[in-house]
C-alpha cells in the first residue's frame, strides 16, 4: 500500500491570486535633482501625499553645489518617511543618465518619474497604475494632462497637451470619456504613432522592462530625460493617454524649459535657444534597443514599421552602419 502523501505545490501566500487582485502593485518614483533644494519640497510632499501609499521614491542628486546638496537632506530628513532614499551621483551625470542610474536601485514593475520643480494630484500613482492595469491594452508608458502652477503661488491653468481640444474637435471626447470610465485611460497609441503625444517629464509612468530596453549603453548628453525615455519606450511598447490633470508642472525664473510668463496657448512656451533633441534622443533610443538585444523580442517587419515610421532614411541608414559594425566587432 502506497502511503505516500501526494506533492503540494508550491503556494506564495503574498503573490496568493487574492492579494493579487485586492490590490495595486508597488511603483517607484525616481526624481533627478540638481541645484534645485529651493523648489523641491513641494514635489516631495505631493508624493507623500498620495492616495496609493505603497511606493518608493529614490531621490538622485546629480553632484549639486554643496548648499544644495545639504538642503536636500535636510528636507528629506524633516519628511521622516521611510519610503524616500537618497542617493548621491558621484559627478554631475545629466538629467537623463541619473534616472537611468537611479533606475537600478528601483524595486518595482512600474516606475514613475517627478522634476524636482513639479508636482503630482494625490491621485497621480494611483490612477496611472490603473491604466497600466486597463483590460484591454498593454503599454510601455502611460501618461495624462498636466496643469501649470507657479511656484510659490496658485495654479496657472488646467490644460498642457492637446488631447482635450483636439479630442472635442474631432467628436471624440464621448469616446475618450467612456474609454477613460470603463479602462482607466482615453486613447491608445501603438508604437509607430509619430509626433509627441506627451506632456512632461512629470506626467509619465512606465513599465520598468520597457526603460531597461533602452538603457544607454554610451553617454547621453543632453537633460532632456522625457525626450529620451518617453519616445524610446514609446517606439517599442505604446503610450495610454489619460485624459486627466494629475501632475502640475511648475514655473519659476530659474527654469529655462517654459517662459516665465504664460498665458496663452499659442505662445512660444521654451526660452530661445532651448535645442530640440527629439531626434536624437530616438537615435539613442534606437541605439541602446540593439544593443540590449531588443530586436530577438520582435518579428523583423514589425521592428521595421516602427523605424520608418519615426526615422528619415538618413537615420535609418546610420541605424543599419551601426548594426553592421557591432556585428562586424562581435565575430572577431
Amino acid at each position: 500500500m502506497n502511503t505516500k502523501q501526494p506533492a503540494q505545490a508550491f503556494v506564495s501566500s503574498e503573490f496568493s491570486p487574492i492579494n493579487i487582485e485586492a490590490r495595486l502593485p508597488r511603483c517607484s518614483v525616481i526624481m533627478a535633482h540638481h541645484n534645485y533644494s529651493h523648489v523641491v519640497l513641494n514635489a516631495l510632499r505631493s508624493v507623500a501625499q498620495q492616495d496609493h501609499a505603497d511606493f518608493e521614491c529614490i531621490v538622485i542628486d546629480d553632484f549639486s553645489t554643496p548648499n544644495h546638496r545639504s538642503e536636500l537632506e535636510q528636507i528629506l530628513e524633516q519628511l521622516q518617511d521611510r519610503r524616500f532614499r537618497l542617493i548621491k551621483a558621484p559627478r554631475n551625470l545629466g538629467q537623463t543618465q541619473a534616472i537611468f542610474e537611479a533606475l537600478a536601485q528601483c524595486s518595482s514593475e512600474f516606475v514613475a518619474m517627478l522634476d524636482p520643480d513639479d508636482a503630482y494630484a494625490p491621485r497621480f500613482l494611483g490612477s496611472m497604475l490603473t491604466a497600466h492595469l486597463n483590460r484591454v491594452q498593454i503599454a510601455a508608458v502611460a501618461t495624462c494632462d498636466m496643469g501649470m502652477y507657479r511656484v510659490g503661488g496658485d495654479r496657472l491653468s488646467n490644460v498642457f497637451s492637446r488631447f482635450g481640444r483636439d479630442s472635442a474637435k474631432q467628436g471624440q471626447a464621448e469616446q475618450h470619456a467612456a474609454m477613460l470610465e470603463d479602462h482607466g485611460y482615453s486613447q491608445y497609441y501603438p508604437p509607430w504613432t509619430p509626433g509627441w503625444l506627451w506632456c512632461a517629464t512629470s506626467s509619465l509612468m512606465f513599465r520598468r522592462d520597457a526603460l531597461e530596453l533602452i538603457r544607454p549603453r554610451k553617454p547621453v548628453t543632453y537633460h532632456q530625460a522625457d525626450a529620451y525615455c518617453a519616445q524610446g519606450a514609446h517606439m517599442f511598447g505604446g503610450t495610454l493617454f489619460v485624459n486627466k490633470v494629475l501632475s502640475y508642472r511648475g514655473l519659476h525664473g530659474s527654469n529655462l524649459m517654459h517662459t516665465a510668463r504664460y498665458f496663452s496657448a499659442y505662445q512660444q512656451r521654451h526660452e530661445r535657444g532651448i535645442q530640440n533633441v527629439a531626434r536624437q534622443a530616438k537615435l539613442d533610443a534606437v541605439d541602446a534597443f540593439f544593443a540590449n538585444d531588443g530586436h530577438r523580442l520582435f518579428q523583423p517587419e514589425r521592428i521595421l514599421k516602427i523605424l520608418q515610421a519615426h526615422l528619415d532614411t538618413e537615420a535609418l541608414g546610420d541605424i543599419v552602419e551601426t548594426i553592421a559594425e557591432r556585428a562586424k566587432v562581435n565575430q572577431t
